[in-house]
């Protein structure tokens, strides 16, 4: 009887041992920074109320400008974090809501822009800097970026030719709010980035976008 009683005691020490290991956190099961949330893929989607993709449109007239504010319907951002630090983008996409130009900035009939949709082009790998206590990560990252659309042309809608942008470099913050994953993503664009014919040209792209997982 006592050795049996010797063992049962025995074994619930060990337990107690083992269940105070996980505790201290050297195996630990949860999410509690945000370099372990995002060792499981992740999907962000996109905060449209305070987002933002504008540019400057300019016409073959001298002077004519016209600041573009593209509103943001949809997006999101699907990313992973690999055991060494690295964070790998998988997708990263807008849909941007339709855009008037009036007749009185292009003549003779305005342009009715559709079906509006911002994408990156491959997967990236970002090498950011992680804070201290591992509850928020930061930095650049070079991504090729595509903008499809289309227009209305004698009440038909005809795609246009892409807009390619190879290297747009991208700042990202990113941070841990409770289990919720937190990021801003910028980006700027100086000078001209489309030329249709000398006739409508578009300039200085500025993205603003807050995102958080689902």
């Amino acid at each position: 009887m006592k050795l049996q009683s010797m063992s049962a005691i025995l074994l619930c020490v060990f337990a107690s041992a083992c269940s105070a290991e996980g505790a201290d956190g050297l195996e630990p099961q949860d999410d509690a920074t945000l370099r372990s949330r995002l060792e499981k893929p992740t999907t962000l989607v996109i905060d449209s109320a305070a987002s933002l993709v504008a540019a400057t449109a300019h016409t073959d007239q001298d002077g004519d400008a016209m600041p573009i504010e593209f509103s943001i319907v949809d997006g999101r951002v699907d990313l992973i974090a690999q055991p060494s630090g690295e964070i790998v983008v998988h997708e990263f996409e807008l849909d941007l809501g339709d855009v008037t130009v009036s007749a009185d900035f292009l003549p003779p009939n305005g342009l009715e822009l559709r079906e509006l949709k911002v994408r990156m082009d491959y997967p990236v790998v970002a090498e950011p800097e992680w804070s201290e206590d591992g509850t928020a990560a930061s930095g650049d990252v070079m991504m090729s970026i595509t903008a499809d659309w289309s227009a209305v042309f004698n009440d038909n809608v005809y795609s246009l030719r892409s807009i390619v942008l190879p290297e747009l470099l991208v700042h990202a913050h990113l941070a841990l709010s409770g289990n919720t994953v937190l990021a801003q993503v910028s980006a700027v664009k100086s000078g001209t980035f489309w030329n249709w014919a000398g006739k409508f040209q578009m300039s200085d792209l500025v993205v603003e976008v807050d995102t958080l997982s689902d």
